[in-house]
């Protein structure tokens, strides 16, 4: 073979990608038919209001490349440029964000249609357009509390305030204590004679431990524009600032036959929670296992059991009220109460403890009827480990009462239950003793003390007579409800 047959051989070899190229782009470039794709890269914002939004898109062409985008809004009849970018060839994807700067974004409010067009590069200018309709509100929601707020306010005791709000594009809005939310709903709901769509009422609670003055009335709209007022009132220390009511429990063998087999159940977050630490309390190897173990069902299983308790009470809460006067005491003695400390010891150390937020009631053989505490309907019937099998009951506006240590149940879940009507037996499917009970009551997924709603006199002052003083103002008649005996 000659010098120049050689050269001629690995000139064509080395062009031989070049035309692969060539032909690639050239094939992309006639044969494309596809357009672009357009994709939102975080979900479109609630609206344009007053604060900032961004529409984040993710715009691509994988085979001629991407040529040109165009982004205009559209209100009514009217149309304006927004954007335009060109591209060089093989562009093949471009991420675009769109910043709207509320008043400044020069829309009308109402309904826009934010549209966007990406033109690829190909002979035949493939095209995709996306349409975004968004709310256009730059209007804040007017809120206005009409009841007075009580001062003090006790930890974790119920408190009901009225407020005004005029927004028809209210989203929500409530009272927010730090890091807790209370919903508020339309005032028809706890009485329905209180029908003007602008009067809302909340039920809320102080979380123990909470600052001073750290409660806000917060209305938000369906952009997300909000409005709030301070809510001033000084809190009493109910729990936070107590040393008293210290309860002891010695840990007998029924305890022991409890112990959960720990790997069986799903609590790798359980065992993260709990700190790994290993005391002697006895020579005996069984028994330390079974402390350790009752330690877990005890504390960091009761935190697991607590979280999907929350999570399937507030699945589907109703907002209307079930209720409509004081709510039932059990007859049986209490044997500890909202705020103890409970301890449980073996060999007189302290093995695990927890902070009770409701009550444990003995009952007896003649007697281990469990009754509803109100009207309501059943949110709840299942095993809640160291709780036991409970049962809960939702009575609406966010106020559920819990029953728990129970043998048996005498109702299904979504069964409507009435005021003093048996729903239980006391047992012992949880830590507490043979033939006892636990009830505990919620507001909003917050434990508050039940007292206060078995009191007919703190009932009245805190539920009957703000609605009552309400009616009054607004010339409503009030009428006498009917009394049940039980």
């Amino acid at each position: 073979m000659s010098y120049r047959s050689l050269l001629v051989i690995i000139i064509f070899a080395a062009l031989i990608p070049l035309f692969a190229a060539e032909y690639g782009r050239l094939s992309a470039y006639f044969l494309d038919l596809k357009g672009p794709t357009i994709l939102p890269h975080e979900g479109y914002p609630r609206g344009i209001g007053l604060a900032p939004v961004t529409i984040k898109l993710d715009i691509s062409d994988s085979a001629a490349g991407l040529h040109e985008i165009s982004v205009w809004t559209r209100q009514g009849h009217e149309t304006k440029d927004f954007l335009q970018k060109k591209f060089p060839i093989s562009h093949l994807i471009e991420k675009l964000s769109l910043d709207f700067n509320g008043p400044t974004s020069k829309l009308k409010e109402g309904e826009v249609e934010v549209i966007v067009r990406a033109i690829d590069a190909s002979w035949w200018r493939n095209a995709a357009e996306l349409i975004i309709p968004l709310v256009v509100d730059f209007s804040k929601p007017k809120i206005e509390i009409i009841t007075k707020v009580p001062s003090p306010i006790k930890e974790n005791e119920a408190e009901l305030v009225f407020y005004r709000a005029s927004d028809n594009k209210l989203a929500l809005s409530g009272i927010k204590i730090e890091n807790t939310f209370s919903p508020g709903v339309p005032a028809r709901h706890i009485d329905s004679d209180l029908n003007d769509d602008s009067f809302f009422v909340c039920l809320f609670s102080v979380p123990a431990g909470s600052r001073q003055h750290s409660t806000r009335l917060i209305g938000e709209d369906l952009v997300g524009n909000s409005m709030s007022e301070a809510l001033n009132f000084n809190i009493e220390r109910k729990i936070s600032n107590r040393t008293e009511r210290k309860i002891s429990k010695e840990l007998l063998a029924e305890h022991f036959k409890k112990v959960i087999d720990v790997n069986s159940l799903r609590i790798d977050k359980v065992k993260q929670r709990l700190k790994a630490k290993t005391e002697s309390f006895s020579s005996d190897v069984e028994t330390n296992l079974n402390l350790e173990k009752f330690k877990i069902l005890n504390e960091a299983l009761r935190v697991a059991m607590n979280e999907e308790f929350l999570a399937q009470i507030n699945n589907g809460a109703r907002i209307d009220r079930c209720w409509n006067d004081v709510f039932l005491k059990p007859s049986h003695e209490i044997k500890s109460g909202f705020g103890d400390e409970v301890t449980y010891t073996f060999e007189g150390k302290a093995v695990s403890g927890y902070r009770q937020f409701g009550y444990e009631f003995a009952a007896s053989l003649e007697s281990r009827s469990v009754l509803a505490a109100n009207d309501g309907f059943i949110i709840l019937n299942g095993d809640f480990g160291p709780y036991g099998k409970v049962l809960a009951i939702d009575h609406g506006l966010g106020i559920v009462s819990m029953y728990g240590n129970l043998e048996s149940t005498n109702a299904l879940r979504g069964e409507k239950v009435h005021k003093g009507q048996e729903i239980a037996l006391a047992g012992s499917s949880g830590l507490l003793p043979p033939n006892s009970y636990y009830f505990e009551m919620r507001l909003n997924g917050d434990p508050i003390d039940a007292e206060e709603w078995w009191n007919p006199s703190k009932y009245d002052s805190k539920i009957k007579r703000p609605i009552d003083d309400l009616k009054r103002s607004l010339g409503i008649q009030i009428l006498k409800p009917l009394e049940r005996k039980f």
